[in-house]
């Protein structure tokens, strides 16, 4: 296959593939991958896990090393260790699951949204700036517990983030 960057459009054909029960790629063909493309993908492999191994690929790609993958899975699975060992830090990548209401409210989404405005300012951006998408990214994580059903049912959303140089990109998925 030839390589391809990674966007929640690639990400949505990949999952019309592994649907069609056709040949997918692989995530070795990714050259690039955008946030929006890497939490499409994650929820395409946590909701086809019995019947793709695309799951496995993440996994793999984070136990090797990979920071974007490495920051997503281990807080999927709730091994988040980086916000156990430095929670006033910045980040490059960072993801918060929320599953449930009061994830949004606690303390640790606090400290995850206080983390993103540090590691915007670190990178140059306006403080004024870092903290009004910070409030942008606060918004867009509480439409998870809003939109996501019952919340007998369980929440299963993520928020993330990813700086780097003068570009960001924030995410709820």
């Amino acid at each position: 296959m030839q390589p391809f960057n990674l966007t929640t459009r690639n990400a949505d054909a990949w999952r019309g593939l592994l649907l069609s029960g056709k040949a997918s790629p692989s995530l070795r063909d990714c050259e690039a991958v955008s946030l929006a493309g890497a939490l499409e993908l994650l929820a395409t492999s946590v909701a086809l896990r019995d019947r793709s191994d695309l799951f496995e690929q993440l996994a793999s790609a984070a136990d090797g090393g990979d920071p974007r993958w490495s920051a997503l899975m281990s807080e999927w699975d709730g091994h988040a260790s980086i916000t156990k060992t430095d929670i006033h830090g910045t980040r490059g990548y960072e993801f918060f699951r929320l599953r449930t209401a009061d994830d949004k409210t606690s303390l640790s989404f606090s400290l995850f949204l206080e983390r993103f405005c540090r590691s915007m300012t670190a990178q140059d951006f306006p403080a004024k700036f870092a903290n009004a998408l910070s409030t942008v990214l606060d918004e867009m994580a509480d439409n998870v517990p809003q939109h996501s059903g019952r919340p007998s049912d369980g929440i299963a959303g993520m928020a993330g983030y990813h700086v780097e140089g003068r570009s960001r990109c924030l995410r709820r998925r």
